[in-house]
């Protein structure tokens, strides 16, 4: 009897290979080719573990990957009423719209990491709603006058501020394209111009830097410098907005060399203070997702750029490190948020340089300030062959090495930190060397 059931079940297995094979074969087959144009993608599971909501839409789903979540039913209604406002400015019917989508639906699908599971009319439904609600919603924040009675966004300034930091999640994006070939039916249909593709890329690309400013803040020649930078690169081959303000946010780097530190481990900004560095910052105020910030350390002074610390920020600066892990091959924010995460470990290490002038903190207490700069280096993969602030990191380490500096770091911070302490060690010291003075006068007498 066993023999037989063992027959029986071999018997099972042979009938069941054919089908196998063929519906594994069937499954390869309809495997689509991996595309070159992929640069929107989920965040990587190590980063969103440790801080999940930096990386989600709070009001407002752009792209697929949060597409149909109820969260966001409310915006629905609102972004396919600036469809329809958008429709009516640049009088195209809805049938040419949609067809101008659905021509560009195989490409829109190859920029995206991961198998979109929405029907062709699903899909291009949802990139015809969102990237019309885009291009209206930055050509009414450019230009007042076509902001109308009623807005649901720009009348609800509070709505308005919330949907904005949404836009540039790496996760709820549009290609760039898609937004210059929309933006195209407002050129034409409004200033009645028929631009070149490289005009009509420029002017939305300086309107997408006018709002992005108006969010992140900047000085004017700043703004002006990021234009000039984005004019000189093939502006064809902008991504989405989360690229677009990691170029704006690029400054240029000075001569500097990269390389492995010697040691991974550097001193905190209390350890350098009780070594007796001096901190000092450059008179503009920064933002922690600048990129090319210049750390300088000479003569036992270590500047720092000026940084504003909140949660607005935060996100962002998250959201661009993500970005820069996965598709930037040399890193530079990644860096920067390894070495102030390295510099600045305690609520204490915060409260040394608001004190200094150095960090500007929005948050009610330093503790959650410290809790930002720490979460932002969290799941950051760097490479330590190649880190752009090895020399400055070298330099800090043997700088504290030296015992000397430690010596008068402690008799300037305890003995001379104020005019009291001060006189207190002078009329000491004056007193020590008159007792010595009479003792070897009293002796030489004798």
């Amino acid at each position: 009897m066993p023999v037989r059931k063992y027959a029986a079940a071999s018997n099972d297995i042979e009938n069941q290979i054919k089908p196998l094979e063929t519906s594994l074969y069937e499954e390869l087959v309809c495997l689509s080719p991996l595309s070159s144009s992929c640069c929107i993608n989920r965040v990587p599971y190590h980063m969103r573990v440790k801080n999940e909501q930096a990386y989600t839409p709070k009001v407002v789903s752009i792209g697929p990957l949060h597409h149909g979540n109820d969260a966001f039913k409310a915006m629905e209604e609102h972004k396919k009423r600036y469809l329809s406002d958008y429709l009516d400015r640049t009088k195209v019917h809805v049938e040419d719209y949609i067809k101008r989508i659905r021509q560009q639906e195989a490409r829109l699908r190859d920029c995206y990491a991961e198998t979109i599971e929405l029907s062709r009319d699903e899909f291009v439904k949802m990139v015809a709603v969102d990237a019309a609600f885009l291009i209206e919603l930055l050509i009414r924040f450019e230009k007042k006058d076509f902001q109308r009675d009623g807005d649901r966004l720009f009348g609800n300034p509070n709505l308005f501020y919330d949907v904005r930091p949404d836009l540039f999640l790496l996760e709820n994006q549009l290609p760039f394209f898609i937004l210059e070939n929309v933006f195209d039916l407002y050129t034409r249909g409004i200033e009645g111009v028929v631009h070149s593709r490289r005009a009509t890329n420029e002017l939305l690309v300086e309107i997408c830097t006018n709002f992005i400013f108006a969010l992140v803040g900047g000085e004017p020649s700043k703004k002006e410098h990021s234009l000039a930078l984005i004019r000189g690169t093939d502006m064809t081959r902008l991504q989405h907005f989360v690229d677009l303000i990691y170029i704006v946010c690029r400054q240029p780097f000075g001569a500097r060399s990269r390389g492995k530190p010697d040691s991974l481990i550097i001193p905190t900004i209390t350890e350098l203070h009780h070594a007796g560095v001096e901190f000092k910052t450059t008179p503009n105020k920064t933002k922690l997702f600048d990129l090319g910030i210049e750390f300088s350390f000479s003569d036992g002074v270590l500047t720092i750029p000026n940084f504003v610390l909140n949660l607005t920020m935060g996100d962002i600066t998250l959201n661009m490190i993500a970005y820069e892990q996965c598709y930037v091959p040399r890193l530079y924010l990644s860096d920067c948020v390894t070495l102030i995460k390295d510099l600045v470990r305690t609520p204490g290490d915060v409260e040394l340089l608001v004190d200094k002038g150095v960090v500007t903190n929005l948050f009610s207490t330093n503790e959650m300030a410290s809790t930002l700069i720490n979460d932002l280096a969290q799941g950051v993969r760097f490479n330590t062959a190649d880190f752009i602030y090895a020399t400055l990191c070298n330099d800090l380490n043997k700088y504290c090495r030296m015992r000397r500096h430690k010596w008068m770091a402690t008799l300037r911070q305890d003995y001379f930190n104020t005019p009291w302490t001060t006189i207190s060690v002078v009329a000491a010291a004056f007193v020590i060397i008159l007792t010595l003075i009479q003792t070897v006068c009293t002796v030489a007498s004798c």
